[in-house]
């Protein structure tokens, strides 16, 4: 399956030099100083929308003769186009075998002297692979000026590698907004692109420079989002500018995202900011059993001394339960700066996950705050027998009438639970997976592949037509909520590449993880045959 967005390339690694042969008291060339590579744009691999790119050589000042020819070698690409090649006053005749450009001077006189420029302007199909590519530039020296095929002739070689990736875009949110001086505000990056869910960090969360605080100054990604706290400390210069730098991943360019932030005055002698948590008992309740939990609230500094936070605590929950109360109030505890409301029962009347949240409404000398950042989440267990968790994958190739293999099976190698298939290059095979809970209890459960990217295949997941390649691999992916016997089912895609060793099997594993009991798990294996004859 082609790309169905653009791609974009960026330059990883900038040049690497080195004498390649080269008789004694050979003339060498000398143009290593200032190779570079400048990709314009990224398709799919298709003639339609090739990829553009430009070389740039500087002569370099001294070191060398001037070259007679340049050779650039474009490994991973096809299809490629010299549109133009230009070295100021001169002619040179380009040549294009394969994915290599040969340029050359006319003549002696047209050779490429010190400090002079050459610059090659070349298109090219993107490979369908995202990677990073090499890029090389030989350099060949007089005399004599009869072409390239000197076998025997010292020349300089220099490479340029490049990573072929996709676009990504980053947005921020902070809320609240505007905000007082003093008052923290939660800023959230999201991470966006065609090609699943992006994985990484935002590696640099930046404000104006002392107008203010993060709580920290990364963050990972999780499900393509992530938040930090930023505390103004004035609202001189106000909006302030919030930006999150993206450092790429999973298959992903770098980009960053702002957002102004409107910071007011405190009125009076203004608020200090609090944290609030919850607690409970146990995190694997039975139904219909209260679970004693405890609310904390800490006083986390700001323009007073802290002090113990008062007031009401609202109390919810996902569903399938109540509250002895909807909200408890603050008492102090033992420490200067915290409250607590202990305890306050939770009972479930339906098994399964559920989320507790707590939200402080604040006092006259304290800003509210709340847990729903990371609500508590409690895996409530049926009444009767201990709950017992249990996936069981299943796999098939995806043809009619084919059936599952791996029920009842749980295994850790995917033995007896293999599915196999065979394609040429260029074409694809696909598996149906599914994971059927074996437990007594409802249950979610995590489905990951532990990264195997053998050269010359590229795998895609997807649930219906959505793609969840990013997050499978990044451990990340969770299904709803199965009940008992329940089944959720996805696909695996395999793609066989132009460049795909013949003759040979590739192999890969899905690891189906119970969310309920980690401990359980169960493996499913498909395997892809490469025929050395295409029929």
């Amino acid at each position: 399956m082609k790309y169905s967005k653009f791609l974009r390339a960026t330059v990883v690694f900038t040049m690497v030099a080195g004498l390649v042969g080269g008789l004694a008291g050979a003339a060498l060339a000398s143009v290593h100083g200032t190779f570079t590579v400048t990709p314009t744009s990224v398709s799919p691999s298709t003639a339609n929308n090739p990829f553009t790119l430009d070389f740039h050589t500087n002569n370099a000042a001294n070191g060398g003769d001037a070259p007679e020819c340049l050779i650039f070698t474009l490994t991973g690409f096809t299809n490629v186009h010299v549109t133009s090649f230009s070295e100021a006053g001169k002619t040179w005749t380009t040549s294009v075998v394969g994915n290599v450009v040969t340029a050359t001077a006319s003549t002696a006189a047209d050779q490429m002297g010190n400090q002079e420029d050459a610059i090659l302007h070349a298109t090219a199909d993107s490979p369908a692979t995202l990677a990073g590519y090499t890029w090389t530039l030989d350099s060949y020296t007089n005399p004599p000026a009869t072409g390239c095929n000197h076998a025997n002739a010292g020349h300089f070689q220099e490479t340029a590698t490049v990573l072929v990736a996709h676009p990504s875009t980053t947005t921020v949110v902070c809320a609240p907004n505007p905000v007082a001086v003093n008052v923290a505000s939660t800023c959230t990056a999201t991470v966006s692109g065609s090609f699943g869910t992006p994985t990484g960090s935002i590696t640099t969360w930046t404000a104006p420079a002392g107008a203010g605080a993060f709580s920290a100054t990364t963050c990972a990604l999780v499900s393509g989002s992530c938040h930090v706290t930023y505390t103004p400390n004035t609202a001189t210069g106000s909006p302030q500018t919030i930006t999150a730098n993206y450092g790429g991943g999973g298959g992903y360019a770098t980009s960053s995202g702002s957002t102004p932030l409107q910071v007011t005055p405190t009125s009076g002698p203004g608020k200090n900011n609090t944290s609030t948590t919850l607690a409970c008992a146990t995190l694997t309740p039975k139904q219909g059993t209260a679970d004693a939990c405890t609310v904390t609230v800490v006083d986390t500094g700001g323009p007073n001394t802290k002090s113990h936070p008062t007031g009401t605590v609202s109390l919810t929950t996902s569903g399938g339960g109540t509250w002895a109360s909807a909200s408890c109030t603050l008492a102090a505890a033992a420490a200067s700066d915290t409250s607590t409301c202990s305890p306050v029962n939770y009972t479930p009347t339906a098994a399964g996950l559920q989320t507790l949240t707590a939200t402080y409404g604040g006092d006259t000398g304290h800003n509210g705050s709340s847990n729903s950042a990371s609500p508590t989440s409690l895996n409530v267990q049926p009444t009767g027998a201990p709950a017992s968790y249990q996936p069981d994958g299943q796999i098939r190739r995806s043809v009619k009438g084919l059936n599952y293999k791996g029920n009842n099976i749980y295994n850790g190698t995917g033995n007896h639970q293999t599915a196999r298939g065979k394609a040429r290059r260029g074409h694809a095979v696909t598996f149906q997976i599914r994971v059927q809970n074996d437990g007594n209890t409802a249950d979610t459960f995590f489905i990951s592949a532990p990264g195997q990217r053998p050269p010359g295949f590229r795998v895609l997941y997807f649930m219906g037509k959505t793609q969840i390649t990013s997050a499978v691999a990044a451990h990340t992916f969770q299904t709803q909520s199965l009940a008992r016997h329940a089944y959720f089912t996805f696909r695996a895609v395999v793609h066989v590449l132009k460049h795909a060793p013949l003759g040979t099997v590739r192999a890969w594993y899905v690891d189906l993880r119970s969310a309920g009991n980690p401990t359980r798990r169960d493996v499913v294996k498909f395997k892809v045959f490469t025929p050395r004859v295409h029929r």
